[in-house]
């Protein structure tokens, strides 16, 4: 075992005496690239070339735009005398829609302000039995450990009155005799 021992050991020396020479000696040393920071471009040659001067475009200089065929109407349809009482109802009918949309999303907004309430109040309140039950664990626990505790008293006064209140009163062949010296 001694021997095997001694030639593992050799080994290791060996192969780390030869990482070392090989280190200092025979390798390579790497050199570090310089920092290259990579092409540097100025936007200065952009601006010189480009000196043209700012131009202010107005409403009337922009061309007219062409919408789609659902955009198209006759002038006559939309001013005629019987599409205005069309027109005001369908005007009126989606101001209702959107007042009912806008109530509807306030009560919505209510009734989860509400929930929100709720959920906070219900949260605080567990938080509240929580720390109860954990009071009660950890005094259960305490309670436990003290009753640990002083049965390893016990336990200790035990073992001690034991190992100095026996006595050996004789040994008969190899078979010995303990008495309790206790009353």
């Amino acid at each position: 075992m001694g021997k095997i021992l001694m030639y593992i050991i050799g080994a290791y020396c060996v192969y780390y005496l030869g990482n070392v020479i090989y280190d200092l000696f025979l390798a390579k040393e790497k050199v570090p690239k310089e920092n290259d920071d990579g092409e540097v471009i100025s936007l200065g040659e952009i601006t010189e070339n480009d000196n043209q001067p700012i131009a202010y475009v107005a409403v009337d200089d922009v061309e007219t735009v062409t919408l789609p065929n659902s955009f198209d109407a006759n002038e006559d349809e939309i001013f005629s005398s019987e599409n205005t009482e069309e027109v005001q109802l369908d005007k009126l009918k989606e101001q209702f829609e959107e007042e009912k949309y806008f109530e509807q999303e306030e009560h919505e907004t209510k009734e989860f302000q509400t929930q929100q309430a709720d959920f906070s109040e219900t949260k605080s309140s567990l938080k509240s039995v929580l720390a109860l039950k954990a009071q009660n664990i950890i005094s259960e626990a305490k309670e436990i450990i003290s009753n640990k505790t002083s049965q390893l008293d016990d336990w200790d006064s035990f073992i001690e009155k034991a190992t100095t209140n026996v006595v050996l009163t004789s040994n008969n062949d190899g078979h010995k005799v303990f008495k309790s010296t206790l009353q």
